[in-house]
């Protein structure tokens, strides 16, 4: 089994799922409360939350999870990126972020 690539998925809630699942095939002791200290955020719940669809997340947890997914340079972007594309609700908003690609 190998660890998924941000690079594949146009999904980033399935990315943290599939991340998720991974992590804990691999390392039984994995939980989301580790990926959570480990991220620097304050709370699993709001993990969990957010990879089912009910929360969104803002700019500073995007940067938090970054770099408890361990990701750099064009993964990191690409994952940003994917994160506001996914959370956009706005058809300006999505035009405007296919525009700059």
């Amino acid at each position: 089994m190998t660890e998924p690539d941000v690079l594949q998925y146009t999904n980033f809630r399935v990315y943290l799922r599939d991340y998720y699942e991974y992590k804990k095939k691999t390392q039984p002791a994995f939980s989301l409360r580790f990926f959570a200290e480990k991220a620097g955020l304050s709370s699993h719940a709001h993990l969990k939350l957010t990879i089912d669809g009910k929360r969104n997340i803002t700019k500073s947890t995007v940067t938090k999870l970054i770099h408890g997914l361990g990701l750099i340079k064009q993964r990191a972007i690409y994952f940003e990126n994917l994160v506001f594309f996914n959370q956009a609700t706005d058809g300006i908003i999505w035009d405007n972020w296919i525009a700059t690609y």
